[in-house]
C-alpha cells in the first residue's frame, strides 16, 4: 500500500511539471515555473530569441523546441516554462510577461510573472487574452490587459471585454459596452495610436478623436481632453503632404502630438526625413544624394552631435545606443563565400561605442536587432547577444 502511495504522489509531480505553461482553459494550470538556479545560457544551441525588455528576455533551444527559457543578461536562465514554443511577442512590462505562443492545445496569448508562474485567459474569467494589433501591445507594455469572454448559445455569440492592470486588478468590468468600442472599426485601422492609457484614432483634421480611456474605460472625443504624464513628442517633416495638419504645424516643426502645440523648431530642417522620438530625445535620419546621415535632437531642436555618416539605411535606436547595421555582402573565404555586415554603435552623443563584422551564410547575411540596451546577432546558426559596445554579453 505504501509503494502505491508513492507512485502515485511521483506522478502527481510529474504532471504539475508538464503543465507549467498550459493554455488549457483550467485555473489548476496556474502553477510556478521551474527555477533553474545558475544554469547558463548555451548561445551556440539557441533556436529562437526575444528581444531584452526590462532586462529579461526568453529563447529555446534547437533541441528542445517545447521549452522557453526566461534569462538575464548575465546569461542566467531564471525559470523554464514547459510545452510552449514561443512565436512573435513576449516581453517584459516591469512586472510580468506577455507570451504570443502556440501548445498542443493551440495557439493563444499567456502571463508569465517574474518566477515563472503562468496565467491563462480562464484565471480571469476570460476566454482571450486581446493582444490583436500594436496598440494592444503597446498599452500591455504600459500595464493595461484587455480580455474576452465569448458566450455561444442558440441565439447567438455574446462578446464582452474587460481591462485589468499588472497587479490584475480589473479596472473595468466585463460588458458588451466596452467589446462594442474595442473592436469597432475606429480602433483597428491604419490611424489608431496608444499613448500613457488610451487609444484613440484621430480624425482627418486637428486633435478630434475617438479616444479610449483604458482606465476607466470612457470615451473622449479630443486628444487635448487625455490627461497624461508627459508630452507625445513628434516632428513634422518638409516632406509630408496632406497629413490634416497643415493649418498647425509647418516643415521643421517638434510638436506635442496629442495638442498640436509647436514646442520647438529644427536647425537645418529641410534635409531631415524623419525624427524618431524616444521620450524627449530621437534620431533623426538625413537623406541626400550622398548617402544617409543621422544624429540626436533633442525635443527643444538641439542637435546633440554633428551628423554622422551611415553606412546603411540599417539604423535603430533605443533611447540610449544608436546601431547602424551595414548592407551585407559576399565575402570570399579559403572556404567558400558568406555574407557579412559591419555594426557600429553609438552613443547618443554621436561617440563610436564599437564596431564588428559578423558573418552570416553564403545564402542569407545576419540580422541585428537592438532593444533595452542588448545587440542580438542571428547569423541563421547561433544566436549571440552584444552590449552596447559589441562585446558578446555573456
Amino acid at each position: 500500500m505504501k509503494k502505491t502511495i508513492n507512485l502515485i504522489i511521483v506522478v502527481v509531480l510529474i504532471f504539475s511539471l508538464l503543465t507549467a505553461c498550459s493554455t488549457k482553459s483550467n485555473p489548476s494550470s496556474n502553477k510556478e515555473g521551474i527555477n533553474l538556479g545558475a544554469s547558463k545560457v548555451d548561445t551556440s544551441n539557441i533556436y529562437f530569441a526575444t528581444e531584452f525588455s526590462n532586462g529579461l528576455a526568453f529563447i529555446q533551444y534547437e533541441e528542445d523546441k517545447k521549452t522557453v527559457y526566461c534569462i538575464d543578461k548575465t546569461g542566467k536562465e531564471l525559470f523554464e516554462l514547459e510545452d510552449c514554443n514561443l512565436l512573435d511577442f513576449a516581453k517584459f512590462n516591469g512586472k510580468i510577461a506577455m507570451i504570443e505562443t502556440s501548445t498542443s492545445d493551440g495557439y493563444g496569448y499567456i502571463i508569465c510573472d517574474k518566477k515563472g508562474k503562468v496565467y491563462n485567459a480562464a484565471d480571469f474569467g476570460a476566454s482571450q487574452i486581446v493582444l490583436n494589433t500594436d496598440n494592444h501591445k503597446k498599452a500591455f507594455l504600459d500595464g493595461y490587459i484587455i480580455l474576452e469572454r465569448r458566450e455561444e448559445s442558440y441565439t447567438g455569440t455574446k462578446i464582452e471585454m474587460s481591462i485589468i492592470d499588472s497587479d490584475f486588478t480589473t479596472l473595468v468590468p466585463f460588458s458588451a459596452e466596452l467589446a462594442e468600442i474595442i473592436n469597432n472599426d475606429s480602433f483597428n485601422i491604419n490611424g489608431t495610436d496608444y499613448y500613457d492609457g488610451y487609444m484613440y484614432c484621430r480624425e482627418y483634421k486637428g486633435t478630434g478623436a475617438t479616444v479610449l480611456n483604458l482606465r476607466t474605460g470612457t470615451l473622449l472625443s479630443d486628444t487635448k481632453q487625455m490627461e497624461v504624464s508627459k508630452p507625445l513628442i513628434s516632428y513634422y517633416s518638409d516632406d509630408i503632404v496632406s497629413s490634416g495638419l497643415e493649418d498647425f504645424l509647418e516643415g521643421g516643426d517638434i510638436y506635442n502630438e496629442l495638442t498640436c502645440e509647436v514646442i520647438a523648431k529644427v536647425k537645418d530642417h529641410e534635409a531631415i526625413s524623419q525624427i524618431s522620438f524616444i521620450g524627449d530625445i530621437g534620431l533623426a535620419t538625413y537623406w541626400s544624394d550622398n548617402g544617409i546621415w543621422f544624429n540626436v535632437i533633442e525635443q527643444n531642436g538641439t542637435a546633440k552631435f554633428e551628423p554622422l555618416k551611415a553606412d546603411s539605411e540599417n539604423i535603430s535606436f533605443d533611447g540610449e545606443t544608436i546601431l547602424v547595421s551595414s548592407d551585407a555582402v559576399l565575402v570570399k573565404k579559403e572556404d567558400g563565400a558568406v555574407y557579412s555586415s559591419s555594426l557600429k554603435t553609438y552613443d547618443v552623443n554621436g561617440n563610436l561605442l564599437g564596431e564588428l563584422v559578423v558573418e552570416g551564410t553564403d545564402f542569407y547575411g545576419p540580422i541585428a536587432k537592438l532593444n533595452d540596451g542588448v545587440i542580438w546577432v542571428n547569423n541563421h546558426v547561433t544566436h549571440i547577444p552584444y552590449n552596447s559596445t559589441l562585446d558578446k554579453l555573456f
